[in-house]
């Protein structure tokens, strides 16, 4: 058996303690110089293809003193931009659009004179379970698509209340509905909340999923306590609006296609990237197909101030 002295043994922890430390510097060093490469990303600029934003939308005439009456309708037409433009998308301008009602008339929607690329009407009335046909010719190019305006359920109550087992004092409170689903029919929900006017899904928003669900699971059943913006916390005083959709099944899928891209973050776990295919047909040339989304929806809607 051999001893070594303390001094040396003190003497041989020094040494390895400061290899070690020379290691780590070195490693951040490296790491240091890797982080202030410049790497040049070339993208492809793709054809410029027209992007639809189109939701004709009325609220149950239950909740608005049991009539159907017109009410103003908004639809934005823009263009795809470059991948590293800064700037907001180019509105697609001078485009005449049109809403048929199969077996009714034809609203032709005007463009906003202050807003280039919105075209506005506002002497539409919705009805439930209707056909309806969006036209759009646009550069020479006709674009249709084809939607029946689903039937709402009905919120029964809007409250605020913490996250389930979590304390209001240290979790805070959140928008929370109580529902009735229908019985012996599928219905799919999608649910729109602002804040003080401020949505709560936006393009520069934290949270950017699309609350949508289906009652699969839940078909004829009451809903209790459903938080639909679970992380999106709400104080005393701010005025909360909720809104719930009805949706088609088609749109519900487009809609749970668009929350799997938005939540890929780039891990070997993440979905592939892929384009979200929406529901408007380019009758002109099929190819030169157009991006977004038409529909006609109902819904309903509460509001409350956060006590």
């Amino acid at each position: 058996m051999s001893f070594v002295s303390e001094p040396l043994q003190m003497a041989c922890v020094q040494s390895v303690r400061s290899a070690v430390r020379s290691a780590i510097v070195a490693a951040f060093a490296l790491t240091a110089v890797a982080c202030e490469r410049v790497v040049d990303i070339t993208v492809p600029t793709g054809p410029t293809r027209l992007v639809v934003q189109a939701r004709l939308e009325s609220r149950r005439p239950a909740e608005r003193g049991g009539v159907r009456t017109p009410s103003p309708q908004r639809l934005r037409l823009t263009t795809t931009a470059p991948y590293f433009d800064n700037q907001l998308p180019p509105p697609a301008r001078g485009a005449v659009v049109r809403v048929a009602e199969a077996g009714g008339g034809v609203t032709t929607f005007r463009e906003s004179p202050t807003t280039p690329g919105e075209y506005v009407a506002d002497d539409l009335v919705l009805t439930v379970g209707a056909r309806y046909t969006l036209q759009i010719d646009w550069q020479g190019d006709r674009y249709e698509s084809t939607e029946t305006m689903q039937s709402a359920v009905a919120i029964d109550s809007l409250y605020f209340a913490p996250r389930q087992n979590r304390s209001a004092e240290t979790d805070g409170l959140r928008g929370t509905l109580d529902v009735r689903d229908p019985e012996n029919e599928a219905n799919y929900y999608l649910w729109e909340q602002s804040v003080d006017g401020v949505p709560s899904t936006s393009a520069d928003s934290s949270f950017n999923f699309r609350a949508v669900a289906s009652d699969e699971f839940y078909n004829g059943r009451r809903v209790v306590s459903y938080q639909p913006y679970l992380g999106v916390r709400v104080r005393p005083g701010q005025l909360v609006r909720i809104r719930q959709y009805a949706l088609s099944t088609v749109l519900y899928q487009y809609y749970l296609e668009l929350n799997n891209e938005v939540g890929g973050d780039g891990s070997p776990f993440s979905l592939p990237v892929a384009s979200v295919r929406g529901n408007v047909v380019n009758r002109s040339a099929p190819a030169r197909r157009a991006l977004g989304y038409f529909t006609v929806s109902e819904y309903s809607e509460q509001e409350r101030v956060v006590r």
